[in-house]
């Protein structure tokens, strides 16, 4: 159940930018930093866990949401 948690942000984000028709690059990269942002605190709360991760995971997290929705907004997201 957890990996589909995982998903579920970033799976919204990008639907949600390609029927809006958004083309603008700081909403993928906000989205995606945001998406990933989000994944520690999901599978936590799937899991049960009382504690949050160390902020320096969720920082790695969402830099790699942020250079994750720039990508996608290289490949997909110029052409919304």
């Amino acid at each position: 159940m957890v990996p589909a948690l995982t998903a579920l942000p970033a799976f919204a984000a990008a639907v949600a930018g390609e029927v809006l028709h958004i083309r603008s690059w700081i909403y993928y990269v906000l989205a995606g930093g945001a998406s990933l942002a989000a994944i520690p605190l999901l599978a936590g709360a799937a899991a049960e866990a009382p504690a949050l991760p160390a902020s320096e995971y969720m920082t790695i997290f969402a830099t790699a949401g942020f250079a994750g929705g720039l990508t996608y907004w290289f490949l997909a997201g110029r052409g919304a």
